[in-house]
């Protein structure tokens, strides 16, 4: 009888303790699903940013060549012999505070330094600023190294994304 209930004690210490290795199993792959659905929603949530920040990059790089294209459009548009003036004009509406901010932060900059840094800052190309400033492109090359020393660039910079800042 002695013997029966020690193999009853036995037997029920291991049901218990085969029990509590089923329930803490039972909790590691909970904890485990949970963790994994967690991580899943999160590679979600930033996949669903990654492609707004996409679309809104995109967007931008779009409405800058359509301002930069209006530019163009409306400066050949212009009849006088004034097209920078022009320029300056639809600039200083789209961008109301960049010279006083280039003229503040770099006092030292022309007035022509002042119309490049614009062009520069709507990202146009050379090309597109020659023929707007009639002026040449080793010219442009020396007024774009002016500009970048007085702002204290190193030529590693990129000087339209600097100008960009502003």
């Amino acid at each position: 009888m002695e013997r029966e209930n020690t193999f009853h004690k036995t037997r029920s210490r291991y049901l218990v303790i085969l029990f509590i290795l089923l329930l803490l199993s039972a909790i590691m792959v909970f904890l485990i699903f949970r963790s994994r659905h967690k991580m899943l929603r999160q590679k979600h949530a930033l996949s669903v940013e990654e492609n707004k920040l996409k679309r809104m990059s995109l967007e931008k790089a779009a409405l800058e060549s359509q301002l930069k294209d209006e530019i163009l459009i409306e400066l050949n548009r212009v009849n006088n012999r004034e097209p920078l003036r022009e320029f300056e004009k639809l600039f200083k509406e789209l961008h109301p505070n960049f010279y006083a901010s280039i003229n503040n932060n770099f006092p030292y900059i022309t007035p022509r330094e002042l119309q490049i840094c614009a062009l520069l800052s709507l990202n146009m190309q050379t090309k597109d600023i020659s023929n707007i400033t009639n002026i040449s492109g080793p010219s442009l090359e020396t007024i774009r190294y002016r500009i970048r020393k007085k702002m204290g660039l190193s030529s590693d910079q990129n000087l339209a994304v600097e100008l960009m800042k502003y």
